[in-house]
């Protein structure tokens, strides 16, 4: 069996241009590398504003069992009796006339940075309350701070 040389010739082109290169490869990988950071970059900041209107709506939530208490109690719940008097019956003075928790667990108490709300009655803040979170510092009085003011 003679095969011509030119066939030769040709099945070995075809059989190294089936193949990708490493370098071929490399650069593939390098741009794919790119992208996912540049995608989980972009997250990132998803993430952090979706906390911040977590916090915001849970702030309105726990402002509104606030007034829910006061209505039912009498009066809005002590500083030492803190948020916690949405969810247990409080046992320190001045007892509510009338209550029944407003909240459903003490989860429902915590910020998405696993922080507690805050709660300063009376508010220093203009309002009757202030409900805060510490932000994802943990610390209170700076700018990352979320509250009802």
């Amino acid at each position: 069996m003679n095969i011509h040389p030119m066939t030769v010739s040709r099945l070995r082109r075809r059989r190294r241009n089936a193949a990708f290169t490493l370098i071929e490869m490399v650069l593939v990988l390098a741009i794919i590398s790119v992208l996912v950071g540049a995608g989980v970059m972009k997250l990132k900041g998803v993430m952090i504003v979706t906390k911040e209107r977590a916090v915001i709506a849970d702030i309105v939530a726990i402002g509104n069992a606030l007034h829910l208490y006061a209505m039912k109690a009498g009066r809005f719940p002590s500083q030492e009796q803190g948020l916690r008097a949405l969810i247990e019956r409080p046992t320190t003075a001045p007892m509510p006339k009338s209550w029944t928790p407003q909240m459903k667990d003490l989860e429902t108490l915590t910020d998405p940075w696993n922080n507690g709300y805050q709660y300063r009655y009376p508010g220093l803040e203009g309002g009757e309350f202030d409900v805060f979170s510490l932000g994802a510092d943990g610390a209170e009085g700076t700018e990352d701070d979320i509250g009802n003011w």
